[in-house]
């Protein structure tokens, strides 16, 4: 196994225990807005969290940043709700100093 696809498995095991956390104990939605890169391994592993647990996974795709309609920066300003957030760090951390999102959660 090559180095890089040890790093997106790893990521990939990482967003599952993210989805895995997010979900309640009863059959819930879990609403996750994702940008980029890990997009495959996500599409991969949703129905399986769905599957483990019962919950719907509700998925809104979109930059980390800018301006458009779909920025994830933007749906939260609106105020389009999320319980995970899949997007580069230094963007996600931008969000927290605003206080749009939890840090450290």
């Amino acid at each position: 196994m090559t180095t890089t696809s040890r790093k997106v498995r790893g990521l990939a095991l990482g967003v599952l225990g993210l989805l895995w956390l997010a979900g309640p104990s009863n059959a819930a939605e879990v609403r996750v807005m994702i940008s980029g890169g890990l997009t495959a391994a996500y599409q991969a592993l949703v129905p399986e969290f769905e599957k483990a647990t019962g919950n719907k996974v509700l998925t809104a795709y979109g930059p980390s940043m800018g301006t458009t309609t779909n920025a994830i920066p933007v749906r939260l300003e609106r105020g389009e709700p999320a319980d995970v957030l899949i997007m580069v760090g230094y963007a996600l951390a931008d969000l927290a100093s605003k206080g749009k999102v939890v840090a450290g959660s």
